[in-house]
C-alpha cells in the first residue's frame, strides 16, 4: 500500500482467447469481479473499461484490453487477479497506457469521485456495513492467503462502549481523532484490517504488541513532533528510538518486520497515519487519514491477492 500515490491509467492485456465467445465470457467474469453490483452508488473502487486491441496487426481485435484508473499497487493486484480468472494458456500483461488509449475512463473516474457519497471526514458506515464487507472478503479468501489475514481472519473485535473510550481519553488527557473514535464505538476495536490487522485501543504495547509496558504518562498528550518525513540516522540507537520521536501517536497496526503504522492523536497531523520503519533505518513517513486508509483496504475487490 503506497502512501500518497495518486491514481492513474493502467492497461492490462489478455492474450490467447480462442474465440469471441471466450472473450465475452472472460469480460463478464472480469466485470463481476471489478463491479459485482452494477447499480452501486459512486465511486467504483476501481473505475475500468474493456476494449479489443489488434496486437497481431491483422486488422482484427484479438487481444482483450482492460483499462483501470487506480494506484500502481492496486493495478498490480488487478493484474494478478485477472491472471487467475484467465487461467493457463492466456498470458496476461500490464503495458504502458495514456489518456488516448481510454479517453473516457479518466473523465468517468474523476466525475464519479466528485459525486462520491463516502468521503468520511470523521463519519463511518455503521457496524453492519463494515462487517458485511468483511464477510465477503473472508468468503473470497477462505485459506487466508492475503498478507496478514492469518492473524486477523477478517474478524473485528466488539465495538467499545462510549464510557470505555472516554475513560481511555481521560487517562491519557487526549481526545481521539473523530473518525478513529467513531470506528471504535460503531464498528470495532482491533482485529480485521490492513497488514496484520488493527491493534486494540487499550494496548500495553509501547515497543511491540507483546511488550509489557504501558504507555508512559503524558505520552499521548504530548504533541506529535513531525509534519514531514523524518529520518536522522546519525543519532545513536537510544536517541533514534526514543519515545519523544513518536510521542502523541498510537501504534495502530503491525506491518511485519518490526514496522508499524502509527496514528497521530495530537499535533498538526492529528488523524493522519505515520509509517514507522525505524527498525529498518527507514525513519517516519507521513501517510493518509485513518478513514481513507482503512476504506481503501476494505473496498479492495481482490481479497486473495491484496
Amino acid at each position: 500500500m503506497t502512501f500518497g500515490e495518486q491514481p492513474s491509467l493502467h492497461e492490462i492485456r489478455v492474450h490467447g482467447c480462442a474465440s469471441d465467445a471466450e472473450r465475452d465470457e472472460l469480460t463478464k467474469r472480469i466485470a463481476r469481479t471489478l463491479c459485482p453490483d452494477e447499480n452501486h452508488p459512486p465511486p467504483c473502487p476501481v473505475p475500468w473499461s474493456c476494449t479489443l486491441r489488434d496486437a497481431a496487426g491483422t486488422g482484427v481485435g484479438d487481444v482483450l484490453a482492460l483499462g483501470v484508473f487506480t494506484s500502481g499497487g492496486r493495478a498490480a493486484c488487478v493484474t494478478d487477479w485477472i491472471r487467475l480468472l484467465a487461467g493457463d494458456g492466456r498470458p496476461v500483461f500490464a503495458v504502458p497506457c495514456d489518456a488516448d488509449d481510454f479517453p473516457e475512463l479518466a473523465e468517468q473516474a474523476a466525475a464519479e469521485r466528485a459525486e462520491a457519497t463516502f468521503e468520511p471526514p470523521g463519519g463511518w458506515p455503521r457496524d453492519a456495513g463494515v462487517r458485511a464487507r468483511l464477510a465477503q472478503l473472508a468468503a473470497c479468501d477462505p485459506e487466508f492467503k492475503r498478507f496478514g489475514a492469518e492473524h486477523h481472519r477478517y474478524v473485528l473485535g466488539a465495538p467499545l462502549a462510549e464510557e470505555s473510550v472516554a475513560a481511555f481519553e481521560e487517562r491519557h488527557a487526549v481526545r481521539l481523532p473523530d473518525a478513529y473514535r467513531r470506528f471504535l464505538t460503531e464498528v470495532g476495536d482491533g482485529g480485521a484490517g490492513p497488514y496484520c490487522g488493527l491493534l486494540p485501543l487499550d494496548r500495553t504495547d509501547r515497543c511491540g504488541e507483546d511488550a509489557p509496558q504501558r504507555l508512559p504518562d503524558g505520552f499521548l498528550a504530548t504533541p506529535f513532533p513531525h509534519e514531514q518525513e523524518w529520518n536522522d540516522t546519525e543519532l545513536d540507537d537510544d536517541a533514534y528510538f526514543a519515545d519523544e520521536r513518536v510521542a502523541g501517536s498510537l501504534q495502530l497496526c503491525h506491518m511485519g518486520c518490526g514496522h508499524y503504522l502509527r496514528l497521530a492523536v495530537t499535533g498538526p497531523t492529528r488523524g493522519r497515519l505515520w509509517l514507522d520503519t525505524r527498525a529498518g533505518d527507514g525513519g517516519l513517513s507521513l501517510g493518509p487519514r485513518f478513514e481513507d486508509w482503512y476504506a481503501d483496504w476494505l473496498n479492495c475487490p481482490f481479497p486473495a491477492l491484496g
